[in-house]
């Protein structure tokens, strides 16, 4: 059985909203301790929010008690243990509180807390999560409170939606942060691109353009594009080529090449261009000959 804090979600499984179970709190009932309940509120949340990692705190000595028996026995027994086979509980020590654990995961993962506890004596105490000190605000705006109507399970609707925005806002934050990585990654680029040409004086207002059939390209990339640049560097020119990977495109790819040296590398791509072609008609006359000597064993 794993109840260890550490491996509740693995860091690469950490993308979505944290939903933190007060499983003592949810769980509580005049006849007992309902574990039904914890089930309730897994399901709700991951049906509304199904990108969302719900994780209950629950004291250990529910399943090991030091008393002749523990606290849980036959079926909430059984589904407690399988919320933790499920990596969605977690037990907390006997010695202390299962509050300390929950808040501190939850602050430490920006995440929310279903309970009624309003947590007066933490914030009172000034206890102090994650280098944050406890506060009312922090429990109103992260915590959801709820009600049960039989085994339904009815949250505070105002909550829901600090919820909802919290995702709302997330989301759009890393939005964001791509569109600012692609942006950082296109300048250094352009920037090194700029670096070449400035290094090697090319002239951008000469250019010529070089019909190139599209299956060569690939070649002309060569490795993380260091054929490219070894050419650049050897016919002293700035050369564009188009993707290599394009839909619906034209089987003669255009290149743009520019910078005084463009007359010689347009003669040494017309020899790349006829090595090439060589060599694709010697594997066609290699093919057509097979096929001739097959075709003669079988007309005797």
């Amino acid at each position: 059985m794993n109840s260890s804090l550490s491996v509740i979600f693995p860091p690469e499984k950490r993308d979505g909203l944290l939903i933190v179970l007060d499983a003592a709190n949810i769980t509580f009932h005049t006849t007992g301790i309902l574990i039904a309940r914890l089930i309730r509120v897994v399901d709700f949340f991951q049906q509304r929010f199904p990108s969302a990692r719900c994780v209950a705190f629950a004291p250990n000595f529910w399943l090991h008690s030091t008393s002749k028996s523990p606290s849980l026995s036959g079926n909430d027994a059984v589904l407690l243990q399988q919320l933790i086979a499920k990596d969605a509980a977690v037990l907390t020590p006997s010695h202390a509180h299962d509050d300390y654990y929950l808040i501190d995961y939850a602050i430490k993962y920006d995440g929310f807390i279903v309970t009624n506890d309003l947590f007066r004596d933490h914030i009172a105490e000034c206890r102090v999560f994650q280098g944050q000190t406890l506060t009312t605000a922090w429990v109103r705006s992260h915590c959801i409170d709820y009600s049960f109507l039989g085994n339904e399970f009815l949250p505070n609707a105002l909550a829901l939606e600090r919820l909802r925005l919290h995702k709302r806002q997330a989301m759009e934050s890393d939005n964001v942060s791509k569109r600012e990585t692609q942006q950082e990654c296109d300048m250094e680029v352009e920037d090194k691109q700029q670096e070449f040409v400035m290094r090697r004086h090319i002239d951008l207002s000469e250019v010529c353009y070089y019909h190139l059939p599209r299956y060569l390209l690939s070649k002309m990339h060569g490795h993380n594009g260091d054929t490219m640049k070894h050419f650049q560097e050897f016919t002293n020119t700035y050369i564009v080529l188009p993707s290599q990977h394009c839909d619906n495109a034209p089987e003669m790819a255009i290149l743009s090449i520019f910078g005084m040296g463009r007359a010689h590398a347009v003669r040494v791509l017309d020899a790349f261009q006829a090595e090439n072609n060589a060599s694709t008609c010697s594997i066609q006359d290699q093919l057509e000959n097979k096929q001739g000597e097959s075709m003669e064993v079988e007309d005797w």
